[in-house]
C-alpha cells in the first residue's frame, strides 16, 4: 500500500512539473511550437503596422498604450516596417486566426482581420 501511494505521489509530482513548462495562453491556440531563445523588449521598442488599415493600426496603438501603462518601456506604434514587433496581413488565415513567429530578433504577427490582430496582441501580452 505504501508503494502504491509513493508511486501515485511520484506520478503526480512529474505531471505537475510537466504542466509548469507549458505556455499558459487562453484561449488555447490550435498549435504551439516552442522554440529556443527569447525576444527581449527594450526601452522604446517599435510596433510596426506598415500600411495596414486604420482599424489595425489602432490595435497596434492600443497594444502600445497597454504596454506603456503597465511598464516603463515607452513603446512606439509606427508605420515603419522595422519594428521589434511587426504586423502583416495574411489572407490565408481564418477571420479570427493569427500566426505569431517569435525569434531573438523580432516578433512577426500575421492575421487576416482586425479581430485576428487583436487576439494576437492579447497573446503577446501574456507571453
Amino acid at each position: 500500500m505504501k508503494r502504491l501511494l509513493l508511486l501515485l505521489c511520484s506520478v503526480a509530482f512529474c505531471l505537475t512539473g510537466m504542466a509548469q513548462t507549458e505556455v499558459n495562453i487562453t484561449p488555447r491556440p490550435l498549435s504551439l511550437t516552442p522554440g529556443q531563445g527569447q525576444l527581449t523588449l527594450t526601452h522604446g521598442f517599435k510596433v510596426s503596422f506598415g500600411t495596414l488599415p486604420d482599424s489595425i493600426s489602432r490595435e497596434a496603438a492600443r497594444f502600445v498604450s497597454d504596454i506603456n501603462a503597465s511598464t516603463p518601456l515607452q513603446a512606439l506604434a509606427t508605420s515603419s516596417t522595422d519594428g521589434l514587433i511587426r504586423m502583416q496581413v495574411d489572407e490565408s488565415l481564418a477571420p479570427e486566426g493569427y500566426t505569431l513567429d517569435i525569434t531573438p530578433d523580432h516578433a512577426l504577427l500575421k492575421a487576416r482581420t482586425t479581430a485576428g490582430f487583436y487576439y494576437g496582441m492579447q497573446t503577446l501580452k501574456k507571453l
